[in-house]
C-alpha cells in the first residue's frame, strides 16, 4: 500500500511532475485488444493504404505585413516605447506625389505654420493674365472715343475717371439754296453779299464791295415795316472829276440793287476820301452823299437812268432826294449843271 503523501507540502515542480505521468500513462492504456505504441494510429484513424491520394499541406508562406511593407519599399516600424502598433513607413520617391509637391510642381508656396496650431498649407501661385493682342482684341473706350472724333480726357489733379468729350457733330449740309437778295432777308450779311455781285445788273463797273465797304448799318424804319441802309465806302484811288464819277455810277449800280429787295425803304450811300486840312493833317471824310426813298425809287427806270448818269456825272444827286457834295470837290467841277449848290436836304 502506497504512503500518503501530504500535498501541501509538496513543492509545485513536484505536482507538475506527477501530473504529466499519470497524462502519459492514460494515452498508453489500451481498449483491451493489446498495447498501443504512442505516435501510431489508431484503429479511428485513417491508415494510408497507397489508394489515396496525399493531403496538400497547408500553406504556411502567406506574407506578413511587415513582408508586405518591406516588398514595397517601406520601413517596418515597432513602437517599443508607446502602446501604438507597428506601421509601414512607406518610401514617398516611389510613390504618388505628396501634397507639397504636387502644390511646388503648380508653381505654389508651401506654408508650414510652425508658430501656430493649423497645418500646412499651399498658397497658389498668382496666375499670368494672357498676353493680349491689340490687334485682334476689342478695342478700348479710349480708342473708341477717338475713332469717333471725340477728345479722351484724363482728369490727372481729381478724383473722377476718365471721360470722352464727344466731337460736336458737323451738321449735316441742306440742298436748300439760300434765298436771293430780292426775297430774302434784309441783314447787314445779306446786304454785303449783294453788294459784292453788281456786275451781272450790266449798268455800270461799280467800284463797291465786301472789301472797300468801311461803314455799314441795317436799322428798322421809324414809319414803315421796312429797313434803312446806310453805307460808305472808299473808292480805289481816284480824285478830281474822276471821283465824282466813279462815286455817282458806283451810287446808282448799288442803289438799283439794293431796291430790288421790297423790305428796303430807304438808302443812303456816301463816298469817302483822305483829306487833308490847312495844317497838313490826314482825315477820311464823307465826300460825296446821296439818299433815295422807296416812293423814288419806284419811279426810276433804273437801265434808263444809267444812260443818263454816263453822260451826266451828276445827274444822281440831281435826282436824289437829299445829297452833299463836298465843297472841296464842288468847287472844281467848273460845270456844276443840274445841282442847285454843294447840297439838298429832304422836304
Amino acid at each position: 500500500m502506497m504512503p500518503m503523501f501530504r500535498l501541501r507540502k509538496l513543492p509545485v515542480t513536484l505536482l507538475l511532475g506527477l501530473l504529466m505521468a499519470f497524462s502519459v500513462a492514460a494515452a498508453c492504456e489500451g481498449d483491451g485488444d493489446g498495447e498501443q505504441v504512442i505516435g501510431q494510429p489508431t484503429d479511428a484513424a485513417a491508415v494510408d493504404t497507397g489508394d489515396q491520394e496525399p493531403a496538400e499541406p497547408e500553406a504556411t508562406n502567406t506574407p506578413t505585413d511587415r513582408e508586405e511593407c518591406e516588398e514595397a519599399g517601406g520601413r517596418w516600424h515597432k513602437h517599443y516605447f508607446t502602446p501604438r502598433d507597428a506601421e509601414c513607413h512607406v518610401d514617398k520617391s516611389t510613390n504618388a506625389p505628396s501634397e507639397q509637391e504636387e502644390c511646388e510642381e503648380a508653381g505654389g508656396k508651401w506654408h508650414n505654420h510652425n508658430f501656430s496650431f493649423r497645418g500646412a498649407e499651399c498658397h497658389p501661385a498668382t496666375p499670368t493674365p494672357e498676353p493680349t493682342n491689340p490687334s485682334v482684341d476689342a478695342p478700348t473706350e479710349q480708342e473708341e472715343c477717338e475713332e469717333a472724333g471725340g477728345r479722351w480726357h484724363n482728369h490727372t489733379f481729381s478724383f473722377s475717371g476718365a471721360e470722352c468729350h464727344p466731337a460736336t457733330p458737323t451738321p449735316e449740309p441742306t440742298d436748300t439754296p439760300e434765298p436771293p437778295w430780292e426775297t430774302g432777308p434784309v441783314t447787314e450779311e445779306t446786304v454785303r453779299e449783294a453788294l459784292d455781285d453788281l456786275d451781272n445788273l450790266g449798268l455800270f463797273r461799280a467800284d463797291i464791295g465786301k472789301d472797300n465797304i468801311t461803314f455799314l448799318s441795317v436799322i428798322p424804319h421809324w414809319e414803315t415795316d421796312g429797313y434803312i441802309i446806310a453805307i460808305e465806302f472808299k473808292p480805289r484811288g481816284v480824285w478830281s472829276t474822276k471821283f465824282l464819277t466813279v462815286a455817282g455810277q458806283s451810287t446808282l449800280v448799288a442803289m438799283a440793287k439794293l431796291f430790288a429787295n421790297d423790305e428796303v425803304d430807304r438808302v443812303q450811300i456816301s463816298a469817302t476820301a483822305g483829306l487833308i486840312d490847312a495844317l497838313g493833317n490826314t482825315s477820311t471824310e464823307r465826300v460825296t452823299t446821296a439818299t433815295i426813298n422807296r416812293a423814288k425809287a419806284d419811279q426810276i427806270n433804273w437801265q434808263g437812268f444809267a444812260d443818263r448818269q454816263s453822260l451826266d456825272n451828276k445827274h444822281i444827286f440831281c435826282v436824289a432826294d437829299a445829297f452833299i457834295i463836298r465843297p472841296v470837290l464842288y468847287n472844281e467841277l467848273g460845270d456844276t449843271g443840274c445841282l442847285p449848290g454843294p447840297s439838298r436836304s429832304e422836304g
